[in-house]
């Protein structure tokens, strides 16, 4: 009806597949291998020694109940103890508890706790070694020490440890291992550090715990000195084994013995294996249900066979195991032993250590004053472009507004809005649509504005040496030249965004960390970013760079030329040229430098955008006011610079091949202008 078994894994296993497929119960003693829990395999299948996973919830509990967030675990390559890491590092991670597992063999514990030494920010640590190698864990805290990671900071549990007295483990570890610690040095590394294992009979009847009693109620002391005088006694052999293969034995007989009156009486006077699975599994059924008091302990099974067991949590003090209390499995919570809750922390300063570093987040973003004024100006630079763009719809056909090409104006003056709707756009919390909108908005509005400045002078420096006219058709033919550098910006926008769009996104551009208080400062900044922003935007910093550069080469011979002849407007956009220039040079990279200041930021990129808008605007608007309040044909702003100009770049802009001097050749085109004017005024 039962089978008792005591041997390897290996050999469970094996007859615990054939137990189960002839449905018979088997019961085993020291069989802990995580596989043996698999209830399809092996159906009938107990153990009165739990399975090492099942053991990991204990140390879920622990780090819980002192709210840990952040853990280290150094742990075997064995089986089953890199299956328990493998199961506790599942279980930590469902509750939100950040894991770093480092795993080792005997010859590489050095390098594996010098893994965790590189993690700053652990201070609290697991260890998962096969309990018998106790050499193991002598040779990992010496190694803790080497490292300097121990003390009142930090906190160690080596989990299902079987060691009572460090001191007298300490000598054969040095020794057998040749480890370079002195056994002073590997005591004090351990000093304060906590261990688990299973709860023995002597220690749960001390824990005054209430069982039903399977071994006639004697105390657990008289059990096991009834086994000691027993012939088959052998004082080399641990005392664990002789406990649970007695409560094996012990377990069969109550289960039996409870259901005696339930299985078939044929079963009962003679073996019969016709009613096999019958008895099996009214059998099965007790064992699942039973509850007693054995010589290893509380004794009582999980639904999946393995023993369900109380476990030690104890401390190292001097040297020396103190108990502090102890965790059920099955109701999985940790009872603290009276005289143990004060005395816990005694060893880490009074108080659990902080699980590593506790981390500051800062998120900046624009501040709401510094949005609301820009918005303001903005709108106020808004308005005085419409202005500007109603005074030139206005009076279109008057000489004053001829003169001074009035359709590339007006496109000069529509990049300007463009530009200033981007800037209040990016004093608000960055989203995907903002991104986007902002982006197209100032690559776009510095394009039609500057570009259209640019083939504005252009054609002035081609006007002034006799090439060109100041017809509609001719400002037609400078617009298409404003839209193929449009179009170039969308074609470059929309590859962007269909390959690697923006996404608004907190980036961390600082980190302060504090090693005495264990704190992490991060910063975080509202940004809009994509693989492939850096690279983009150096593609665009240099076609922009090419439309500033050529400022250079024709923009100061046609404002030089304008200046001394006082023809059109010309010489006020190269004035606002000149602004867009040195505001592209101190803006961009001052942007850059400040990137992790949202506010300074935006307050240098928003300033000298606004600044140089504003300006332009103001440059186109205010001379045609004062010219037409006149009457002049021509805004007269910085006429008073035509001497000085005259005088020191005699010269400049003028076709080498023409006839006459300066101020005669000045005359001329300023007659031709107007001539012009007249037959635009009449279009």
């Amino acid at each position: 009806m039962l089978l008792l078994h005591h041997g390897s894994f290996t050999e469970t296993e094996v007859l615990a597949e054939i137990t189960g497929s002839r449905k018979m119960i088997q019961i085993s003693t020291f069989s802990f291998s995580a596989s043996l829990s698999d209830r399809i395999k092996y159906p009938y299948f107990y153990r009165t020694i739990g399975s090492l996973v099942d053991t990991v919830q204990e140390e879920e509990a622990f780090v819980s109940h002192f709210g840990w967030n952040r853990v280290g675990i150094l742990s075997s390559t064995g089986g089953s103890h890199k299956a328990m890491t493998s199961e506790l590092d599942i279980i930590l991670r469902e509750k939100n508890i950040d894991v770093y597992t480092v795993f080792f063999t005997p010859d590489t514990i050095p390098q594996a706790v010098a893994k965790l030494k590189k993690k700053t920010d652990l201070r609290i640590f697991l260890i998962h070694s096969p309990s018998p190698r106790k050499q193991d864990i002598m040779e990992i805290f010496c190694e803790v020490y080497k490292q300097d990671l121990y003390g009142k900071n930090y906190v160690w549990l080596a989990h299902i440890q079987r060691y009572n007295n460090v001191w007298s483990e300490v000598t054969e570890a040095i020794t057998s291992r040749k480890l370079t610690c002195t056994p002073q040095q590997i005591v004090t590394s351990m000093e304060g550090t906590f261990k688990t294992y299973r709860m023995n009979a002597q220690q749960a009847f001390a824990a005054q715990r209430v069982f039903k009693t399977g071994i006639s109620g004697e105390e657990p002391h008289t059990t096991w000195q009834r086994m000691v005088a027993k012939p088959w006694f052998l004082p080399n052999v641990p005392q664990i084994f002789y406990q649970l293969s007695y409560d094996t034995v012990w377990a069969a007989a109550l289960a039996i013995h409870n259901t005696i009156s339930r299985l078939p009486r044929s079963a009962v006077d003679g073996v019969s294996y016709s009613e096999l699975e019958t008895v099996t599994n009214i059998l099965d059924a007790e064992l699942a249900n039973m509850t007693f008091f054995g010589a290893s302990g509380p004794v009582s099974f999980y639904q999946h066979g393995s023993r369900s067991s109380y476990l030690t949590i104890e401390q190292v003090d001097n040297g020396t195991v103190k108990d502090l209390g102890y965790y059920e499995e099955k109701t999985r919570k940790i009872t603290w032993f009276a005289n143990s809750k004060k005395a816990i922390w005694s060893k880490h300063g009074g108080a659990p250590p902080k699980a590593g570093f506790t981390v500051r987040v800062e998120r900046r973003s624009v501040s709401r004053a510094l949005r609301l004024v820009y918005s303001v100006i903005g709108a106020i630079a808004i308005i005085l472009a419409l202005i500007l763009i109603i005074f030139t719809l206005l009076k279109w056909k008057t000489q004053l507004i001829q003169n001074s090409w009035p359709l590339l104006n007006v496109s000069i003056t529509f990049g300007c809005i463009i530009l200033i709707v981007s800037i209040i756009l990016n004093g608000y919390d960055v989203t995907d649509t903002l991104c986007h909108a902002s982006l197209w908005l100032f690559i776009l509005g510095f394009t039609v504005s500057y570009g259209s400045m640019l083939v504005k002078m252009w054609g002035v420096l081609k006007f002034h040496r006799g090439k060109r006219q100041l017809a509609l058709a001719e400002q037609l033919y400078l617009l298409i030249a404003v839209a193929a550098l449009v179009f170039l910006d969308i074609v470059l926008l929309a590859v962007w965004q269909a390959t690697d769009p923006q996404r608004a996104t907190w980036l961390k551009v600082e980190e302060k960390v504090n090693l005495l208080s264990l704190v992490r400062q991060q910063v975080y900044v509202a940004t809009c970013a994509s693989d492939s922003t850096i690279g983009w935007s150096i593609a665009f910093f240099a076609y922009k760079g090419l439309m500033l550069l050529m400022t250079v080469f024709f923009v100061w011979p046609a404002w030089i030329a304008s200046l001394r002849t006082t023809t059109g407007d010309s010489s006020h956009v190269g004035v606002a040229m000149v602004i867009v220039v040195l505001v592209s040079i101190v803006g961009i990279p001052v942007s850059i430098l400040v990137g992790n200041q949202p506010d300074i930021r935006y307050g240098v990129i928003g300033a000298l955008t606004l600044a140089s808008t504003i300006a332009t605007v103001l440059l186109l608007l205010i001379p045609k006011l004062i010219g037409y309040q006149r009457g002049d044909v021509e805004p007269t702003l910085l006429s008073p610079m035509r001497s000085y100009v005259d005088d020191l770049f005699s010269g400049w802009g003028e076709d080498p091949k023409a006839e006459g001097s300066g101020d005669d050749q000045g005359k001329k085109m300023g007659e031709t202008q107007r001539e012009n004017g007249v037959k635009d005024a009449t279009l």
